[in-house]
C-alpha cells in the first residue's frame, strides 16, 4: 500500500511541470496576425496648411480610409478641388477655416482662386 502510495504521488509530481508548461505556451500565431491586420487598417488623420499660396505638403502618402484636413493658415481665401469631376470639391474657406475628406483613392487636386499656382496631389499607399 506504502509503495502505490508513492508511486502514484512520484507521477503526480512528474505530471504537474508538464501540464504547467503547456499551459504557459505563447500565444496563438493567428491571432499576432489578426492584431496586426487589425493595427495596419486603423485610419489616420494627415494634414495639408494652406499658407504662402501653397499646400503643404504637395505630395502626401495616405491609405484608402484615412482622413485629410486642410486648414488655411493664408491671408487669402481659398477651395480644394480634384481634376478628376466630382471626387472632392470644398466650400470656399476663409483665412483660419478648415476642410475635411475621407480618401478613396489617388487625386490631384488645386486651388479653384488660384490654379496656376497651387496644386497637389494624395498618392495611395
Amino acid at each position: 500500500m506504502k509503495n502505490s502510495v508513492a508511486v502514484l504521488g512520484i507521477r503526480v509530481c512528474l505530471l504537474f511541470p508538464i501540464l504547467f508548461l503547456f499551459s504557459c505556451s505563447s500565444p496563438n500565431k493567428k491571432s499576432d496576425a489578426k492584431q496586426m491586420e487589425t493595427e495596419e487598417n486603423i485610419s489616420k488623420t494627415d494634414t495639408v496648411t494652406i499658407s504662402m499660396m501653397k499646400f503643404n505638403p504637395d505630395m502626401l502618402n495616405v491609405s484608402k480610409g484615412d482622413t485629410v484636413v486642410w486648414i488655411n493658415k493664408g491671408m487669402v481665401p481659398h477651395t480644394i478641388k480634384s481634376y478628376q469631376d466630382n471626387k472632392f470639391y470644398s466650400d470656399t474657406l476663409a483665412p483660419g477655416q478648415a476642410w475635411k475628406w475621407i480618401v478613396n483613392d489617388s487625386a490631384s487636386y488645386f486651388c479653384t482662386i488660384h490654379p496656376a499656382t497651387m496644386k497637389a496631389k494624395l498618392m495611395l499607399k
